[in-house]
């Protein structure tokens, strides 16, 4: 990331790890790495390392973002979207990364349903949409509501975390022109632990999500026994050693996927073979800005990669296909 920016400002960054000061935290690290006069729009980073001392790879905060759906227009979409890419690059001192179970694109009240007719499957159904929905937000450490309109569909899934689910963290944040009036969503802090943010510039959500993740969702994190750095937890790697190794650690068959993908979107591989495999032929590049989840197989729909296997071709074996992976990614 502070690569990318730099070459937009034309300098070199020379960061010395040993200077830095850890732990650092959420909000000191967005401050660090932030640069405001830059503004990348199309840049979506989940998150980057700082090379943190016996850290193999990252784990994984989930997040669940609610935004409204039916009554949102282009207008509001573009202003979900700027939340969204500014949350996608934090960083915390425990090489936190971000996994965004409802993926990290805002849609409007035009794209929605195909979006998850998409993702699904199969035809957009109400009952399919909220048992994916409920399912996910089952899995989340912290429910992030970005509020840039009326949504009664928000209001139901808030409830069901209270009453019926696992009751996570929340946090509002809402939008200047977007004001709660609905009394029933105020002051709920009684019933969960939920936190209101006001917002007019998007970017500013960032850093007030960051400090909510560090004084609110990582304690409770950890009150629920779910250790932010437990080696039974997915793995966010960086390179295709530290793949390999997640790999092992959580045991085949795992299920891996970019960052950016959604946990359905997960391709199940059973072996190193199949892993390097799957890594070299679909070109997928594994870097700090762009990890590669690694994780338990769930029972979640997977779609199963098997080597296509035609007459007359040459299948490497797993052995060059390995090496060739950690060449390009180390």
């Amino acid at each position: 990331m502070l690569k990318l920016v730099a070459s937009a400002l034309r300098v070199t960054p020379v960061i010395h790890e040993e200077k830095l000061c850890l732990p650092l935290d959420f909000r000191s690290l967005v401050r660090l790495y932030t640069l405001q006069a830059v503004h990348i729009s199309t840049l979506r980073i989940v998150s980057f390392s700082v090379g943190i001392t016996g850290v193999s790879s990252m784990a994984i905060i989930k997040v669940f973002v609610r935004q409204p759906l039916t009554q949102t227009g282009e207008r509001e979409a573009r202003v979900i979207q700027a939340a969204l890419d500014g949350i996608g690059g934090l960083v915390g001192d425990q090489r936190y990364a971000l996994d965004f179970l409802t993926g990290t694109k805002a849609h409007d009240n035009g794209s929605f349903r195909d979006a998850f007719a998409s993702e699904a499957g199969a035809a957009f159904a109400p009952r399919r949409f909220r048992d994916t929905r409920l399912a996910l937000l089952a899995r989340a450490d912290v429910m992030l509501v970005v509020r840039t309109g009326l949504s009664e569909s928000g209001a139901f899934e808030i409830a069901y975390n209270i009453f019926g689910g696992r009751r996570i963290p929340i946090m509002f944040a809402v939008w200047d022109e977007a004001e709660i009036k609905t009394t029933l969503l105020r002051d709920l802090d009684d019933l969960a632990k939920v936190r209101y943010v006001r917002f007019s510039d998007p970017a500013t959500v960032a850093e007030e999500f960051a400090r909510f993740v560090d004084e609110v969702v990582v304690p409770d994190m950890t009150i629920r026994g779910r250790d932010v750095a437990s080696g039974n937890e997915p793995r966010a790697a960086t390179t295709f050693r530290e793949a390999r190794r997640a790999a092992r650690e959580l045991g085949f068959p795992v299920t891996v996927r970019p960052w950016s993908a959604m946990p359905s979107q997960g391709i199940v591989v059973s072996d190193l073979g199949m892993l390097a495999q799957h890594v070299e032929r679909n070109h997928i590049a594994i870097t700090r800005e762009m990890p590669l989840l690694v994780e338990r197989v769930t029972t979640l729909p997977v779609r199963v990669k098997r080597p296509r296997v035609e007459t007359g071709t040459y299948e490497p074996a797993a052995r060059d296909v390995v090496a060739a992976a950690e060449a390009r990614s180390a």
